[in-house]
């Protein structure tokens, strides 16, 4: 168990991880974080069981983990080894009319 951080990521999200080989936690809002007594975070560049992933629908790269769900910069992902990654068409999500949904962008997730 810990609190952690992508070093990577701008958004400044921390993680509790309940379960860090499993790549258990959740995103700690700031009065969370401040309750815990503002403890400082392990940087890690990636969590167990997280992935990188593609939509054929959209030219772009995502990040998938306990942590964040985020479209990744060029630079991000090159910082995590431009790791090759997984296609997942989320056609579903657009067949339910959420044609205007970009991970990153809309929760739909």
């Amino acid at each position: 168990m810990g609190f952690f951080r992508l070093a990577w990521d701008a958004s400044g999200n921390i993680a509790f991880m309940c379960d860090i080989s499993a790549g258990r936690g959740t995103v700690l809002s700031l009065s969370e974080w401040r309750a815990a007594g503002s403890p400082t975070p392990t940087s890690v560049s990636r969590t167990p069981n997280d992935s990188i992933w593609t939509d054929p629908a959209y030219p772009h790269i995502y990040y998938r983990g306990a942590i964040n769900f985020t479209r990744l910069t060029l630079a991000q992902w090159q910082s995590l080894g431009s790791p090759t990654p997984t296609v997942d068409d989320l056609d579903y999500l657009r067949r339910c009319g959420e044609s205007d949904w970009i991970p990153g962008g809309n929760d739909v997730y």
